[in-house]
Formats: C-alpha cells, structure tokens, sequence
C-alpha cells in the first residue's frame, strides 16, 4: 500500500504538472490554434509525462499494453473534449491524472483550466473540491454513443465535465454504455470513490480495475442512486411499464368488493352554460400559469422537474376537498375507477408524448379533442349529436390552430409512437369525460362524490408511480430545501379543486361534448394571455373561437339522451321514448 507521503509527494508534482499545462492551454487557445488534432494535445501530454519518474505513466497517444500492467500506474488525460476546444466550448475542457496501484484507485485529479476549478483526493481523502449537493435534480447526463432515451436525458460533451456535474448535484448520474478508456476515467472513479457514490460498469455494476486499457461494459457514476436502483427506477418510468402498473392496480380496485349503494336524494343545483364557461376557462388559465411558473421558477438555483409529483397532489387535495361532503354512496366503485384510469392514462400518454414529439404538434391534438369526444359519445355510449356539433368541433379546431401556424408551429419532429401516444392521450380524455356523463345520467351520482370517487383512484394510481420511480423522496428533500415551493403548490391545488368541481357540473348539466368545447377554447385563451405577437391571422383564429362559444348559448348539440336514471326506472318509467333532452338553450333561458 502506497504511504501519505508518497501520495502527496505524487500530487504536489503532478498538480504542478496540471497547472502548468492548463495555463498552456488557455495561452493556446487566445491564439486560436484549434485544428481538429491540435497540437494543444501533444504540448499538454509533453508537459505532463516528459521528465516523469515517480512511476510508470500512460496517456492515450503514448499507452502500451504493457505499461498497463505494472504495479503503479499514473494515468493522464492531456485534454478531454478536445473536439468542443477547436469549437470555442471551452466549459467542457479538462486535464486529469490518476495513480494506481495494481489496478486500484489511489489518487485522483481533475482540472478545468477554463473554470479555475480543481477536483483531487488522494486515497478517501478530498485535498480540492468546489461545493457539492446530493439533492440533485432527476437529469441524466450521457455521451453521444450511448443509447438511453427520456425526457431528462441530455447529451453533453466532455468525460470530466459530466463527472463534475454529478458531484455538483446538477444531475442525478452519468451513463456512458460504449467502451471506456482507464486514461478517461481513472481519475473520476477516484472522485466517486471519495464522495461515497457509485462508480461501475454499465451492464455487470462491478467496480473497474485498471490493469488494462479499455473497458468494454460503459459505466454509470452517481452520488445519491445505485445502479440495480436506478435500473429499476428507468424501467419503471417507461411509458408502457406505467401503464401496465396502473392497469394491475387497476384490476385490484376494480374487482375489491363494494359496499351497499344508496339512492340519491340530494339536489344538485343546475349551472348555465355561460357560467361553466367563464369559471372553467378563467381557473384553468391561472391553474396553468401557476403551473408553469413552478415548473420554471428558480428556487435558490434550483428547477423543480417532476410534473407527475404535481398531478398526484392535484388528485390528493381534490380527494381531500371533496371527502369531507361526501357520507353515502351512490355509484359502484368500480364504475368509478373506470374513469380515473381513463384520466390516469390520458395524462401519461400526454407526459410521453413530449418524448417523441414536440409541444405545437400536442397543441394541435389538443385542438381537436372535441372531435374524438364526439365519436366516442356516438359510438360506444349511443349519444346522438346534431351536425352543429361537428361545425363547432371543426370551427374550434380551425380557430385554436390559426394562432400556432402563424407563430409556432415550425418543428417536424414527430414519430410514429409519438403519434400513438397522442391518439391514445385523446381518446383515453374522451372517455373519460363521456363516462363520468354516463354515471351522471346513470345513477344521478352527486358531483362531489364523483369529485371524491374519481380523485380517491387517481391519487393511488399516481402515488403508486411516485412513490416506485423515487419522486416522492426527492420531493420531499425539495421541499425541506425550498419552504416557498409548499406556498406555490398550495396555489395551485386551490385552482385544481374549483375547476375540477366546475368540470363535474359541467358535464352533469351539459354533457361531455360541452365540456370539451369549453376546454378546447382554453387552448386559445391561454395563447391570448401569453404575450405572444400576434398576425391578423392570430386575430381571426382567437375571434372564431369566441363566437363560437357565443352561438353555443343559444345552440345545442345533443338531440336525445340514452340514458335514463336509476331514479327514474325505480318510478315504473320503462319507455325511454319518454325522455328527451332539454336543450342547453331551454335550460339557460331560465337559469343565465
């Protein structure tokens, strides 16, 4: 075993080495010698190996297989990203050296000339560091070669520049799944050695030794997650693996046995649609205000990244609300759950879509939810809708996506499992809503208990995913850290409980074609308020839209129900030709 001494003998020398060289670098680079083999490499590998004796030393133009393989090693890496140094990306750019001793760590450092920042430890022991957090954020740095897809997946440059970012707790990890080189890494594994953080191969999770070269198995490299953890937690995430969990749990909630139903007796009070309009439109616009702002806030140098997180307290505080009205049930739990695994799936394919595809393009799917709402309402819940209906589909649609070509729309970014992921985001929402009007002319359920029903599922579907993928945890240390965060989440928890029992009458009194109408709308509501230019064709898409809300105050769109409650059966109606719906213009006349 290699003395203090003889570490820090290693490291006064070597760091002299260091400096040395990164100052020749940064000389280099004010005179703009940046050829793609610059011979920057070969004046920092000269300054770093010429005249060394201490040990056996490597570097990549110098290695052989045999100098490998002796007892103490000291491994340089004259200048990582070379490439993004002839292209001015200077922040990338490090020079490192590691020693070894029979393929084992000893010591480690690594410069960035450019930065004025240097990592060394010798044995466990840190000798320079600059400040580091293990409350990272849940973004996953890789290098170009490696093939891990994922919304928080960035490609970044620079081998030193990723390990460092990880220390940091900028990133959660750092994935490289192709062949390795010990002048590459060496010096970094002697870091994660120091922090206490894991420091494998990819596919095996076994620890490197450095008695050779090249490593075939990639690595992973992390402060806070093993790699058997965060396996598990990436798998987990996967679209389809979400949805597989959800529809188990699902099944689990569907066939648990229920408890004795009771009529209805309460009387639900009748809202117009005008009402439902401006309430639902303006809670909804400053619910995604909210939203965005949290998303995006800086909290101390910090971003909040976990969009699931706030879904699950949406449904928890709307759960919550709606528990303390609610003493008798009316409706089957397992028609309940129906409709929060429908919204359940509709908000993870919406997330996953953003993987494949690029927000315009979801706009424009978003445009024409009314559509499928119609569709489904006519084909699997014998809904009949007159041809205004369709009008006023295709008018919304037309008038939402005006603004966007004008301004946004320009990206062509899209994929065939992008595209899945969108028609099942809108037809998992049109269910979602043409069921929860189903129960309601069904069993006369009561809007707060269907608030109670539907958000009780939904906030064990969510908490269930949170809590496997490790969101949950980092949350709360999130919290812990940033206090506010708690003031502005309860901000928009408040937002999400009005709109959603405004959503439940809604489609109580007007049907889920109504209510997509009015959601559909929100889209260009939401645009107007953004502070976006505008063209005139801007103008005319937002003008659309809003007479078409106007004519549908005095226009309905369904022309029978098909449905007769349970109430009603109960009376010794049999005839469904008795029952008529009356008409959103008739019932506004009299409430609006």
């Amino acid at each position: 075993m290699l003395t203090r001494t003889f570490l820090l003998s290693w490291y006064t020398a070597m760091m002299t080495r260091i400096d040395h060289s990164g100052f020749k670098i940064k000389e280099e680079y004010r005179k703009k010698t940046r050829t793609p083999v610059t011979d920057v490499d070969l004046l920092s590998r000269t300054i770093l190996t010429d005249g060394w004796s201490q040990t056996g030393i490597i570097s990549e133009e110098t290695y052989t297989h045999k100098q490998g393989r002796e007892s103490v090693v000291t491994w340089v890496n004259p200048i990582d990203a070379t490439e993004e140094y002839t292209k001015g990306l200077t922040q990338y750019v490090s020079v490192s050296a590691c020693l070894t001793q029979n393929g084992q760590v000893q010591a480690g450092i690594v410069h960035f000339p450019f930065q004025n920042e240097t990592w060394a430890v010798i044995g466990n022991e840190w000798l320079e560091r600059p400040s580091m957090s293990f409350n990272p954020p849940n973004t996953v740095l890789i290098s170009e070669q490696t093939e891990l897809s994922g919304d928080e997946v960035l490609n970044v440059a620079g081998i030193g520049y990723k390990a460092a970012e990880v220390l940091k707790g900028r990133a959660k990890a750092y994935i490289q799944t192709s062949l390795t080189k010990s002048w590459d890494i060496c010096a970094i594994d002697a870091l994660f050695r120091a922090s206490n953080g894991t420091f494998v191969n990819w596919k095996k999770g076994k620890p490197f030794n450095y008695t050779t070269d090249v490593h075939e198995n990639g690595l992973y490299a992390s402060t806070t997650t093993t790699l058997a953890f965060f396996k598990l937690t990436y798998t987990i995430q996967k679209p389809a693996v979400q949805i597989m969990f959800v529809l188990a749990l699902w099944c689990i909630c569907y066939f648990y046995p229920d408890v004795s139903l009771e009529q209805s007796t309460s009387k639900s009070r009748q809202l117009g649609f005008k009402t439902c309009a401006v309430v639902l439109l303006t809670v909804f616009v400053i619910r995604d205000i909210v939203q965005e702002r949290i998303m995006t806030t800086e909290y101390d140098g910090h971003q909040f990244q976990w969009p699931m997180i706030l879904v699950f307290m949406n449904h928890m505080s709307a759960y919550m609300f709606a528990c303390y009205f609610v003493s008798v049930q009316t409706t089957p739990s397992s028609s309940l759950t129906i409709a929060s695994l429908s919204n359940v799936i509709s908000t993870l394919c919406q997330h996953s879509a953003l993987q494949y595809t690029t927000f315009p393009i979801i706009v424009v799917f978003k445009s024409l939810k009314m559509i499928p709402v119609l569709l489904v309402g006519t084909g699997l819940f014998k809904q009949k809708y007159n041809f205004k209906a369709y009008l006023f589909a295709g008018g919304l649609s037309i008038g939402v996506l005006l603004p966007f070509f004008s301004t946004r729309l320009t990206s062509n970014a899209f994929s065939s499992i992008g595209f899945v992921f969108l028609i099942s985001y809108v037809f998992a929402d049109a269910l979602t809503s043409q069921w929860q009007s189903h129960l309601f002319r069904t069993y006369k359920t009561p809007p707060l208990e269907m608030m109670y029903g539907v958000n009780l599922y939904s906030t064990l579907f969510t908490g269930c995913l949170v809590l496997t993928t490790g969101q949950l945890d980092t949350t709360v240390d999130f919290v812990i850290e940033h206090p506010t965060f708690i003031v502005h989440v309860f901000g928009l928890c408040i937002t999400t409980v009005i709109g959603q029992w405004f959503i439940f009458k809604t489609v109580e009194n007007h049907g889920a074609a109504v209510f997509s109408m009015i959601m559909t709308a929100k889209q260009a509501v939401s645009l107007m308020i953004s502070g976006h230019r505008f063209e005139l064709v801007s103008y005319i898409g937002i003008g659309i839209v809003f007479t078409i809300l106007l004519i549908k105050t005095r226009v309905p769109l369904e022309v029978r129900a098909k449905y007769m409650p349970l109430a009603q059966k109960e009376s010794g109606y049999d005839d469904l030709e008795q029952y008529s719906l009356e008409s959103d213009s008739d019932e506004e006349g009299k409430k609006d």
